[in-house]
């Protein structure tokens, strides 16, 4: 049985407690509209992609009835490219969250059954998605964390429990792409790291995400590069992650021709952060910069507070 909510639902709930909980990640996308104040329109044919943008930000369909067929940008949008290298916390790496829907598996004859001898937790790995989430972990090794994320809990009341409670992260079961090369689903029964892969079962145990979230906050970075920069070496690694996949390549560069074609004068940033709204429509994996463990409350108030005067 599929679990009794969306996938959606248990993404959002599961990266606000990320967020509220951790000052460690920085979301690009969720954080644009508060951080800008932003009412501009992007242009773009492609109505699935509109349906994916605006469905984070309500407040824009109080004022559009209609998908845009022009673009406009607000005085306060040529800010951004200075706010982000000055006001920001430097952004020090990349985190990937690719959220999963499970089923419970509760009958003796599920596929898995003889790797439990009782109830478990299921979902599959999808070709696409797990092909760009390898490429994703190759290209960014141990400077960067790529994960799977699924809930430890199946139905709506189980659900609202763990919501009051504030705990989807401790709910979770979190699990390395590279530990299911070649398999085609991956079981569970526990929060954590641990399950296994199918459909030759082999035992796996990964890394937690918050493990490696602290580790990369605390991690040595010499680096100098400015966090404008690190926006658009992000979107060249993503673009390398699906460039091995014809039709969701295609797709991407589609929507993203779309919006170039209407944005010549719009920031480079801008149409970086669009470029990494069009991969979350189109590979469903979440993206984050991670920052350094201690730098981020200062300086991102800081910065809300300078674009809104």
């Amino acid at each position: 049985m599929l679990a009794e909510f969306e996938e959606k639902q248990y993404e959002q709930h599961l990266n606000i407690e990320l967020l509220q909980g951790s000052n460690l990640i920085f979301p690009p996308g969720q954080h644009l509209e508060n951080f800008l104040g932003f009412d501009a329109a992007l242009f773009t044919r492609n109505r699935d992609f509109w349906r994916h943008f605006l469905g984070g930000y309500p407040w824009y369909r109080r004022f559009f009835r209609n998908y845009l067929n022009g673009l406009y940008f607000p005085r306060d949008v040529y800010a951004l490219e200075e706010a982000f290298d000055n006001d920001l916390p430097k952004f020090k790496f990349n985190a990937f969250v690719q959220h999963k829907r499970p089923e419970r598996m509760i009958k003796e004859t599920s596929s898995e059954w003889d790797s439990w001898g009782h109830e478990y937790y299921r979902y599959k790995v999808l070709d696409h998605q797990q092909k760009t989430l390898e490429a994703l972990e190759s290209s960014v090794g141990h400077e960067g964390v790529v994960t799977y994320a699924s809930p430890v809990f199946h139905t709506k009341e189980e659900f609202w429990n763990v919501h009051k409670n504030q705990s989807f992260v401790p709910n979770s079961n979190f699990c390395q792409p590279h530990k299911l090369v070649g398999h085609s689903a991956y079981t569970y029964v526990c929060p954590g790291t641990v399950g296994i892969a199918h459909s030759e079962p082999e035992n796996v145990e990964s890394k937690h995400l918050i493990d490696e979230l602290e580790r990369l906050s605390q991690a040595g970075n010499n680096s100098e590069i400015k966090n404008t920069a690190f926006v658009a070496r992000s979107c060249d690694l993503i673009e390398e992650s699906l460039e091995r996949q014809e039709k969701a390549f295609k797709l991407y560069s589609d929507i993203v021709r779309d919006l170039d074609d209407h944005q010549a004068d719009a920031p480079k940033l801008l149409r970086n952060l669009y470029r990494l709204s069009v991969f979350k429509f189109v590979s469903g994996t979440s993206l984050y910069f991670g920052v350094a463990n201690d730098s981020f409350n200062k300086q991102i108030q800081g910065a809300r507070q300078r674009l809104r005067r």
